[in-house]
């Protein structure tokens, strides 16, 4: 999060967040965390956010936890994140993600579709 917008910021409160790969899509989350340094970026200061995202998001392998980011438009790279509390549903992510990533949405899967 940008310097000029984490002052208007509250643990607590209620966000709509936009997944660039999802178009139209908003997703209702609570602001967990704001971290308490930024760190320079391209000559602004950025700071650290934590929401919940979804878990159907995630790819799980052995231990680790992924999403895939998109790099360039329609490229996308696995990148680990760490997650934190889970429902079931949403899960926090910890540390791997900024609020400009782009998550790669996963396909629903349809009833009676191959799987592969």
């Amino acid at each position: 999060m940008d310097e000029s917008k984490v002052g208007k910021l509250r643990p607590g409160m209620e966000l709509v967040l936009t997944i660039g790969a999802i178009e139209g899509k908003r997703f209702k989350a609570v602001l967990e965390h704001i971290a308490p340094k930024g760190v320079e970026e391209n000559g602004a200061i950025q700071f650290e956010i934590r929401a919940a995202i979804e878990e159907a998001l995630l790819l799980f392998e052995g231990e680790a936890v992924f999403v895939e980011v998109e790099t360039t438009p329609q490229t996308f790279e696995k990148r680990r994140v760490e997650t934190g509390l889970s429902d079931g549903i949403v899960i926090e992510i910890v540390s791997g993600l900024v609020e400009k990533d782009r998550v790669k949405a996963k396909a629903a899967q349809l009833p009676g579709a191959p799987r592969g």
